[in-house]
């Protein structure tokens, strides 16, 4: 899987991007929000999910997972922080966005991120089909 990660703490940064990377997934990484807007203008692959510290340099990490929801309404976000008020979680649950609080393991965020997408397809209603009549 192509994941984003948006992270202005380059420690935090280089643990997350081993553990994940130890789990077979590409890992494209920004210190900030212009540096994640040019990753997701990138033609050359798809990101799958973004993961964004909340507190960056140029913008908040809700606003900018938020708004990548309403763009790209098929990607899947999470935002992991040390900082969330009451009203950054209101709005994260409001759009379905996930949220982890710092400090944590980035291999148990991914697996918490599977098991929400797998509890999401169970309760979709299923795809209706065209029934085929004689007359067809």
């Amino acid at each position: 899987m192509n994941i984003l990660l948006v992270e202005d703490e380059p420690t935090l940064a280089e643990s997350a991007i081993a553990q994940m990377e130890s789990r077979g997934h590409t890992v494209h990484y920004a210190k900030d929000l212009e540096g994640a807007h040019n990753i997701l203008k990138d033609q050359s692959f798809t990101i799958q999910l973004i993961i964004a510290d909340h507190n960056l340099p140029d913008g908040l990490g809700v606003d900018f997972a938020i708004a990548v929801k309403g763009t790209y309404p098929r990607m899947e976000s999470a935002i992991v922080s040390g900082c969330l008020t009451p009203a950054d979680v209101e709005r994260l649950e409001l759009v379905g966005i996930p949220y982890f609080h710092k400090p944590l393991l980035y291999a148990k965020v991914l697996d918490r991120l599977r098991r929400l997408k797998a509890e999401r397809a169970a309760t979709r209603p299923p795809i209706p089909t065209e029934e085929k009549t004689e007359e067809s």
